[in-house]
């Protein structure tokens, strides 16, 4: 017998191991490419291909779909998204056109491209909630997607904050045209700013079957009783007044952005809580009040209204205690 023998069947059995090592490791990364959301830029080739010869897909940002959680809203969950360090974290403004939200391992659910399937509107970042604190002067921008709902939120940094501040303020950019505007107007402008996308959100009932199946029946659990305890906490009584304000406003025409809108919204319900209207029951008597109180502030303005409010508030206050005071003692 071949003293060769052991020694070739030693390094056919290393070799198998490795291979199936390899193998294993290459169903692995399948794996968890299937369960990412992911950013990816890649450019149509020559007709017939999806890619151009040569041209490489680039990842700018991915997050795993079972690593999410249920929003402020709980309708959408809501997936945040690491960005690929070996790009600088970030792309250029001017590249987002290109850019695609994909899920499966490359499936495109969304993207920057037909601007009839989405709109955006621009807001501040103090109000997100992320992990690290926002580059200095940056802006935040959301945008929606047809049909299936899904929000895309991103940071830009680069735009002058003073420019951005008066286009959140003025509410002038159309939701329809937002990468129009962000590449026609600031990108032109300002051609080294950038891009960094935060999260990415799907509403809950598109995909029921996906939270089923994915997640692992402890991780269910948990965010499930997250959503639950904030459910809770919630205050239905003043969330139907919110809800029926928000109505109310946009039935009477305002097309503000969420930004623009959001913040009269907080306006209107700070008076009427300063009515005490908040705590009246939900009906016709209240509704009215509602409605009236909306008309009032399209014609006189945030401040105005405050100011109405404030002053009618102290006279009310004085003649209860002029009353009190001419009460005579029994």
């Amino acid at each position: 017998m071949s003293d060769l023998l052991p020694l070739v069947a030693a390094i056919l059995k290393d070799k198998a191991a490795l291979e199936a090592s390899e193998e294993i490791a290459t169903l692995r990364k399948e794996r968890d490419a299937s369960r990412r959301v992911e950013i990816i830029h890649a450019r149509e080739g020559d007709i017939g291909e999806v890619e151009g010869e040569g041209d490489e897909v680039v990842v700018y940002a991915s997050g795993r779909f079972e690593d999410g959680s249920y929003g402020r809203n709980a309708n959408l969950w809501e997936v945040q998204l690491q960005s690929n360090e070996a790009l600088g974290d970030e792309c250029l403004l001017a590249d987002l056109t290109g850019c695609q939200v994909c899920v499966g391992g490359g499936f495109p659910v969304a993207n920057f491209t037909d601007p009839e399937m989405f709109q955006g509107w621009l807001h501040d970042t103090d109000e997100d909630d992320y992990e690290g604190p926002p580059p200095d002067g940056a802006v935040g921008m959301r945008f929606c997607f047809s049909p299936y709902s899904t929000w895309v939120t991103i940071w830009i940094r680069g735009w002058p904050k003073e420019e951005w501040e008066a286009e959140i303020r003025d509410g002038d950019m159309d939701p329809n045209e937002s990468v129009r505007f962000l590449i026609d107007d600031v990108a032109s402008q300002y051609p080294e700013a950038m891009v960094k996308f935060k999260e990415v959100g799907f509403v809950t009932r598109h995909i029921h079957g996906a939270l089923k199946r994915l997640l692992s029946p402890r991780r269910k659990a948990k965010v499930r009783a997250d959503r639950d305890a904030r459910n809770e906490a919630a205050d239905p009584q003043w969330d139907e007044l919110t809800e029926f304000l928000m109505r109310t406003m946009r039935e009477r025409g305002n097309e503000m952005g969420p930004e623009t809108f959001m913040g009269q919204v907080s306006d209107v319900l700070t008076t009427l809580h300063r009515m005490g209207v908040h705590n009246t029951e939900s009906g016709e008597e209240r509704d009215a009040v509602v409605v009236q109180v909306v008309a009032w502030y399209e014609q006189f303005g945030a401040d105005a209204m405050r100011d109405v409010v404030e002053n009618a508030l102290g006279q009310r206050n004085q003649g209860v205690g002029e009353e009190q005071d001419n009460t005579e003692p029994e």
